[in-house]
């Protein structure tokens, strides 16, 4: 994802991007290799940041704290959340299939007992 895609760049250093996203927003986007790091604020204060990895062509994965969302021509495909030792995916969309969306049971996660089931 390019930072033009993001909103209206304001300044840029080396790899460095700085957009604004609306009258209040503002996205500082360093740009390595196939990630994308950024910082999310709100008239003037850190709201959040996050790492964007290309993967494919049209796909990515973002990642926020302990948690993963891949998506592909811009829809969201799956979500997995992070335990102490791997990701468990908590969400997966096949779009071939429209009736095989996938969820997990929390409460399995949680009890490192991870078993998905269909909706």
């Amino acid at each position: 994802m390019n930072p033009e895609e993001f909103g209206k760049i304001i300044d840029q250093y080396d790899n460095k991007h700085i957009v604004q996203l609306n009258t209040t927003n503002v996205a500082v986007i360093k740009k390595i290799d196939k990630d994308n790091f950024v910082k999310f604020f709100r008239k003037g204060e850190l709201i959040l940041e996050w790492k964007d990895r290309f993967v494919a062509e049209n796909v990515f994965v973002r990642t926020i704290l302990d948690q993963k969302y891949t998506f592909s021509n811009q829809k969201l495909i799956s979500t997995e959340i992070m335990s102490a030792h791997s990701y468990h995916l908590i969400y997966s969309y096949n779009a071939n299939n429209l009736n095989e969306i996938k969820y997990t049971d929390t409460d399995s996660i949680l009890s490192n007992k991870s078993t998905p089931w269909k909706n």
